[in-house]
């Protein structure tokens, strides 16, 4: 696989987006990961806390957790987070994802 993950914060009824979808750190290239069976990879997921925004700009709201979609994917997995807030606000973007296989650094 290659290039960034679709990531997104899920309303607590676990369906509905909430927010704006994380946007790309395109400071780091993307690189072919080859996956064998059994096997996984990585990706770094930036996330500022919601409450350090205005609530009138924020419009802070409990998450359930987070859509995953890997890359080229149209199947997308869902990690609950019990302590996650984001923001209704698409305006306010609180998520920067790097590509699968890139290091922290």
């Amino acid at each position: 696989m290659k290039g960034y993950p679709g990531v997104s914060m899920v309303a607590s009824d676990r369906t509905t987006q909430l927010g704006a979808a994380a946007g790309r750190d395109t400071s780091v290239p993307p690189t072919t990961v080859t996956l064998r069976p059994h096997t996984s990879t990585a990706f770094i997921l930036r996330v500022t806390q919601a409450l350090n925004y205005p609530a009138a700009t924020c419009r802070p709201e409990k998450a359930h957790g987070y859509r995953i979609y890997p890359p080229d994917s149209r199947t997308a997995l869902l990690l609950a987070d019990a302590d996650l807030t984001g923001c209704a606000s698409v305006t306010v973007h609180l998520m920067v994802v790097r590509p699968v296989g890139a290091s922290a650094g």
